[in-house]
């Protein structure tokens, strides 16, 4: 509830302000002082540039951004919740003395950077991309990624460490029963339907019954060869 209230004010002014930055997630013009704390955790503050850099390297990613204010100024929240919950576990695991290695960090990077790259023809085409999304020059992406996979190490180890302290909670059928009930008027209608489904199956003969078959035939094939009447001996 603290987080929620956090966020929805320090995002409040984004719908009211001139610039309405979270509704145009774009690249940023460098020296363009657009930075200010959009929120809270514990004693470290979240800029409104990290959004806009997790949205940017989203975008390197393949990330469709929404066209309309509205699409973008709720993937601004969605995103700002997600460095909120994020920020949340890296202290975490800071409190319980977490580490994570160079080693765990720098090869996942390496690839992410070896899949971006593959996506252009030149070297020049890539900085230039980069550039455009706001994430600066290659170095400057890839000392953002380790960045990035340090802290979801950390989260990972943090979570991994909660889990294990957490106790477990069993949730009765009745329980399940009273959440339906409070949800029920929320739930959309569905027409009544009917299903049709058919169970095939195919027989295998044994080899001795395929043997016994074919020594049938073959009988039947010297009675007609034979003369004999067809329809009597079908």
């Amino acid at each position: 509830m603290i987080r929620r209230l956090l966020i929805a004010a320090a995002l409040a002014p984004i719908g009211m302000g001139a610039q309405t930055p979270a509704a145009a997630p774009q690249a940023v013009p460098p020296g363009l002082p657009i930075d200010r704390v959009v929120a809270i955790v514990g004693d470290q503050p979240v800029l409104w540039s990290d959004v806009l850099t997790s949205i940017n390297q989203r975008r390197a990613q393949g990330l469709q951004l929404p066209t309309d204010s509205v699409g973008q100024a709720t993937l601004a929240h969605t995103v700002l919740g997600e460095l909120v919950d994020e920020e949340m576990l890296v202290q975490k695991a800071k409190e319980m003395k977490l580490e994570v290695t160079d080693a765990d960090i720098t090869a996942g990077a390496d690839r992410q950077i070896k899949s971006v790259r593959a996506q252009f023809s030149s070297d020049d085409d890539y900085r230039a991309e980069l550039k455009k999304a706001g994430l600066g020059s290659p170095e400057e992406y890839r000392k953002s990624l380790i960045e990035q996979y340090r802290r979801q190490n950390l989260q990972q180890k943090a979570f991994a460490e909660l889990r294990k302290k957490a106790k477990p909670v069993n949730v009765t059928e009745e329980e399940v029963t009273a959440a339906f009930e409070r949800s029920r008027a929320d739930l959309q209608k569905r027409p009544a339907t009917v299903t049709f489904r058919q169970i095939v199956v195919a027989p295998k003969a044994s080899p001795a019954a395929k043997a016994k078959a074919k020594a049938h035939i073959d009988s039947l094939l010297v009675e007609i060869r034979k003369g004999g009447d067809f329809e009597q001996i079908a």
